[in-house]
């Protein structure tokens, strides 16, 4: 999980209890020299992009054992020379099974941007498949709302 805040750490923890969810959700805050093995353990992992590009240089993670990669705030990717796709390029280029998974709150942003901007976040992040929720649906606005009733990640 790439630029999740507390918040979205948080509901997906509440998330995973309510599935009663076996996998471990770690977040990777500050230094930790013990990744590495945190990493074989296996489970969900909140980390800023900076160190899991660190990370992957310095051969602390396999990208080889990265199943995929949540992204946040992904409107905000739109360049091929932007941190998040570097990211995605070092995972895809030794392990093209990964998944990608973007999501953005900023639906002005892709409004602003039109879809030549949205066409373009997607090939940077090697998306090919997208899914639009609109607010105003009152399905998705009472999914929101509920914080709890969140059963797919």
């Amino acid at each position: 999980m790439i630029n999740f805040d507390e918040t979205n750490y948080q509901s997906c923890e509440q998330s995973l209890q309510l599935l009663n969810s076996k996998i471990p959700l770690v977040h990777m805050k500050g230094e930790n020299t013990k990744r590495s093995e945190l990493y074989l353990k296996g489970g969900v992992f909140c980390i800023s992009y900076k160190q899991l590009v660190l990370d992957l240089l310095c051969k602390k993670v396999s990208p080889l054992i990265i199943t995929g990669l949540l992204i946040n705030a992904a409107h905000q990717c739109h360049r091929e020379t932007d941190c998040e796709t570097f990211v995605v390029k070092m995972v895809k280029r030794e392990n093209s099974k990964c998944f990608i998974k973007c999501f953005s709150d900023q639906a002005e942003a892709v409004k602003r941007g039109g879809l030549t901007k949205l066409e373009q976040a997607m090939r940077a992040l090697h998306v090919d498949k997208l899914v639009l929720l609109p607010r105003i649906s009152q399905t998705v606005v009472e999914s929101l709302d509920s914080g709890g009733d969140i059963s797919h990640l």
